[in-house]
């Protein structure tokens, strides 16, 4: 028996021994993984921020050369609006020297200066009809009836025209001597002065 338990003893040693060979190699093995995963995530990173910068760039010089087109194409019209313009100012002056017959002289200008004409009378001939037709017609409708109940009022009610004369003749009177009273103060603080 002796000479079994020391053989057991090395077996149980090495087996423990070989266990730590496997786990020290696995862990080993992890680290080196870890560590070159961690190396592979930072040249991407690395790489991305990269390609990002690269593409800024890109997009700012793409809208850079758009404004660039933009612009032009703006200046472009600009410059095409001013000739447009300085060309129907040449052909209005050619045409006013050709046309500076007497209107009646030149059937084209004869006939639009009649129509223009025509036009601006139609104009205030319908301008006049609305007024009469509309407000005073109207104007003139109610002053004839408020004129005719006053009438039939007054023509109602002798005690009421008596009153109303009165009352009228009353505050003129009042007015009157309200004016003069002022008249009289504003010459005597002149008359000081």
């Amino acid at each position: 028996m002796l000479l079994w338990v020391p053989f057991q003893r090395t077996i149980h040693e090495g087996f423990i021994m070989r266990l730590t060979r496997i786990i020290g190699a696995g862990v080993g093995i992890a680290l080196t993984a870890s560590v070159g995963i961690n190396i592979l995530q930072y040249f991407q990173k690395d790489k991305q921020s990269f390609l990002n910068e690269v593409n800024r760039d890109r997009s700012r010089i793409n809208q850079d050369a758009l404004n660039e087109v933009i612009l032009g194409y703006m200046d472009s019209v600009r410059n095409n609006t001013v000739e447009n313009a300085k060309q129907t100012g040449r052909l209005e002056g050619i045409l006013s020297v050709a046309y500076r017959a007497a209107p009646q002289d030149n059937e084209y200008s004869a006939v639009w200066h009649g129509g223009y004409e025509r036009g601006l009378e139609q104009s205030k001939f319908v301008g006049e009809m609305e007024y009469e037709k509309g407000f005073a017609a109207g104007l003139a409708k109610g002053r004839a009836d408020y004129l005719q109940s006053i009438n039939n009022i007054l023509e109602s009610k002798e005690d009421f025209k008596t009153t109303l004369k009165e009352f009228i003749n009353n505050q003129t009177k009042l007015v009157e001597s309200q004016n003069k009273q002022e008249g009289d103060k504003a010459v005597k603080s002149t008359d000081k002065k």
